[in-house]
């Protein structure tokens, strides 16, 4: 099955947390917080909290 990305998010929140996109994408946690560190995923960091 193709989905293409934007039918991922196309019913989603505009700000998402790191369980939000664990959850969509079907990566573990580890996976995404390496993601949002290397700055393959967009997303701010605010004190210890991902906001993507």
């Amino acid at each position: 099955m193709n989905v293409r990305i934007d039918e991922l998010f196309e019913n989603l929140r505009l700000v998402l947390s790191v369980s939000d996109l664990t959850r969509i994408l079907g990566k573990d946690r580890a996976t995404v917080y390496r993601w949002l560190k290397k700055g393959e995923v967009p997303g701010v960091l605010i004190d210890t909290t991902w906001i993507i």
